[in-house]
């Protein structure tokens, strides 16, 4: 699977349109679950999802394997994206439905948040609707090893630098994980490991601001690192 036939198949799927969100959010759940079976058939795998909730409503994305990109040796065409969004993810393995509840809140409260950088394109088709934000997502990239304190953002425009306490944000991210996970066990997407993007921390970032070099950093580590020209 590539980008240009992820393309044909959102913009074929449905007509370009998942306009069942408007009515019913178990009818776009349905419709996901049957792009997602398309994409299978091609050959791509759910490697993640991005957990929004919008007015009270719970949207799950998924996110491809032929998506996620390597964290520290990236190059990327200025034309190729919209720009860029700091997220915090978190890695978990989402086991079989029958363990108990208790079990599975206990592993997800033991898990540290992992930096990541999200991708947006420009949204494949026009009339999809808004809620369905992986008609924007071109790609991500994940930080190999949890963030435990602080992290910062470093873009080409030297002037521009924003830093996170990845201790102040887990607990509300958290929250968002768990709603994930809940989906995830409710749709019967189990018994593999997935990432979860619990939401961005500053908004979108213009690509034209990271025109460059653009490293994300633990300590004196550089744990991201990615380039648009």
């Amino acid at each position: 699977m590539n980008f240009e036939e992820y393309s044909a198949v959102l913009s074929q799927f449905e007509n370009g349109k998942f306009t069942s969100i408007k009515d019913d959010y178990n009818d776009i759940c349905h419709a996901q679950d049957r792009l997602i079976a398309e994409m299978s058939k091609r050959g791509a795998e759910v490697a993640g999802w991005k957990v929004v909730e919008d007015d009270g409503v719970l949207i799950l994305s998924p996110i491809f394997d032929f998506q996620v990109m390597d964290p520290k040796a990236s190059t990327f065409s200025q034309e190729q994206l919209l720009g860029v969004e700091i997220e915090l993810c978190f890695a978990f393995h989402i086991p079989d439905p029958l363990k108990s509840n208790r079990i599975i809140e206990e592993e997800m409260d033991q898990l540290q948040p992992l930096a990541a950088i999200e991708l947006l394109r420009q949204k494949i088709s026009s009339v999809s609707h808004l809620a369905c934000d992986f008609y924007f997502n071109y790609g991500i990239l994940v930080a190999k090893a949890p963030v435990e304190n602080e992290f910062t953002l470093h873009t080409s425009n030297k002037s521009t630098a924003n830093t996170f306490m990845s201790t102040e944000l887990r607990k509300d991210k958290l929250s968002m994980l768990k709603l994930g996970v809940k989906e995830c066990l409710r749709r019967g997407f189990v018994d593999r490991e997935y990432f979860f993007m619990t939401g961005n921390l500053n908004g979108l970032l213009d690509t034209h601001t990271c025109l460059g070099e653009n490293t994300v950093t633990a300590g004196d580590e550089a744990i991201i690192h990615f380039t648009i020209r």
